[in-house]
């Protein structure tokens, strides 16, 4: 059985191997790059006190993954 990306994201959250924060939780976004399936962004995080690099994944519901990759 092959899962689709976004069953394995949530399972993956919920399993604590990927963690999910809100947007409002950055500030000063900027595009550094962008793909088919993802964007990548630098921002600043008042939690931590720092500019980090957030990466958000843009789910196609057509895309399955292939669970040997």
């Amino acid at each position: 059985m092959v899962p689709s990306l976004e069953k394995w994201l949530k399972g993956a959250i919920k399993n604590n191997q990927v963690i999910q924060y809100d947007n409002k939780a950055f500030n000063d976004r900027k595009l550094i790059r962008h793909g088919s399936y993802r964007e990548v962004f630098s921002a600043t995080s008042p939690k931590f006190k720092t500019i980090i690099a957030l990466k958000s994944i843009i789910i196609n519901p057509s895309f399955t993954m292939n669970e040997k990759e």
